[in-house]
């Protein structure tokens, strides 16, 4: 019967021992994955990092241009000198510039676009002597108390002249006209008479019927 019982404690302690050594053993080899999978990631990372580092491929206009590890100047050509061109300076008009007045004249250049563009309206086609009653319309109304004291306020007044718009071209050789009788007007002089058309120098409305217009003192 004791010696059963020494047999039964034996068979106890070599299965304590086998369950020991089984443990460690299983510890052993966790250890040994772990080391294995964290040894190759950081083996691979400065693989890769050494392969970036010392070969890096950059595309330039085309070319593959292969860069080592430090970084090369490459000289560049100097340009051809026939190639370099001086760029003009590019000014902007300014509307200063645009409504500039004419020294001595009580107008400005932009002014006397207007009165072309609404000559061109007004007359285009009729003879140049048609034309220049056109323009001094205007003038004579400048000249007057009831009406706006400069080309362009006349010009614009609402319910006047329907055939001026900012859309009309300026005819360079209407343009001239107008700047002819302006001078004319500067200097004093009177507006012309054309016969039957304006029959008096003080008109300052007129009519039309598509081909003529006729210019009087009033309204009518």
């Amino acid at each position: 019967m004791k010696k059963r019982k020494f047999s039964l404690e034996r068979h106890r302690a070599v299965k304590r021992e086998i369950t020991i050594v089984a443990i460690m053993i299983s510890l052993i080899v966790v250890v040994i994955v772990l080391a294995a999978y964290f040894g190759a990631d950081a083996a691979y990372a400065k693989v890769n990092e050494k392969v970036v580092r010392e070969r890096t491929e950059v595309v330039v206009e085309g070319f593959a241009v292969n860069f080592s590890a430090e970084m090369v100047d490459v000289p560049q050509a100097a340009p051809d000198a026939q190639t370099i061109q001086e760029i003009p300076e590019v000014t902007e008009t300014s509307d200063a510039q645009e409504t500039q007045e004419v020294p001595g004249a009580p107008y400005t250049d932009k002014e006397i676009d207007m009165l072309a563009m609404l000559v061109w309206g007004e007359a285009r086609g009729c003879a140049p002597e048609e034309q220049a009653c056109v323009a001094w319309t205007v003038f004579n109304r400048v000249d007057d108390p009831g009406f706006p004291d400069t080309i362009n306020d006349v010009i614009v007044q609402p319910g006047q002249f329907y055939g001026y718009a900012l859309s009309f071209p300026v005819d360079e050789t209407i343009r001239g006209l107008c700047l002819a009788e302006a001078e004319k007007w500067v200097a004093g002089e009177e507006a012309p008479i054309v016969v039957p058309y304006a029959t008096t120098s003080d008109y300052r409305f007129f009519t039309g019927d598509g081909h003529n217009n006729w210019f009087t003192t009033n309204w009518r």
